[in-house]
């Protein structure tokens, strides 16, 4: 959830290991150019897309997956993913992502007085399958460097975890 910068660095280092990626953009992307043109290898090759205008209806958990509904421009979609990692900008704005979670998901994943997610070093969350990194588990240090290195941990978190379940 997120197309900026973070996300689109996010999504090039999952890439590798990834069966595929979409990213959800509340609006039109505005990651760097560069960034852009990195990730268009995976975008031409059909394993990842962007989804503009996207906005989360909901999440829950279906197994070991979570399903994610999505309304854009182009109507709702559900697509089942082993993961989802929030890139949501300088702000915690979980309250426009902790609405669509089902109440078991919303339940277990725990956020402080002003919306801030609970991450473990790691990057994990209380849920299985969802990892929180920089501005929506980070008011100490909102910045992009911090982000960058949150999204860093979680990415490694999410292949070690990857390489278990196989």
């Amino acid at each position: 959830v997120g197309a900026g910068d973070n996300a689109h660095e996010f999504a090039m280092l999952a890439a590798p290991d990834a069966r595929r990626i979409t990213l959800l953009a509340r609006s039109q992307p505005r990651a760097q150019k560069r960034l852009r043109d990195g990730l268009a290898p995976l975008l031409a090759s059909g394993r990842g897309e962007i989804v503009e205008t996207a906005s989360l209806v909901s999440l829950a958990q279906v197994g070991n997956r979570v399903r994610a509904v999505v309304d854009s421009p182009a109507g709702r979609r559900s697509f089942d993913v082993d993961r989802i990692v929030v890139q949501a900008g300088y702000a915690a704005n979980s309250d426009a992502l902790l609405p669509g979670f089902s109440d078991d998901l919303r339940r277990r994943l725990h956020t402080d007085s002003s919306g801030y997610l609970f991450a473990a070093p790691d990057q994990r969350t209380d849920c299985f399958g969802i990892y929180a990194a920089g501005d929506i588990c980070n008011p100490r240090f909102p910045s992009v460097v911090a982000a960058i290195a949150a999204g860093a941990v979680a990415a490694r978190s999410i292949e070690m975890d990857y390489r278990e379940r196989q």
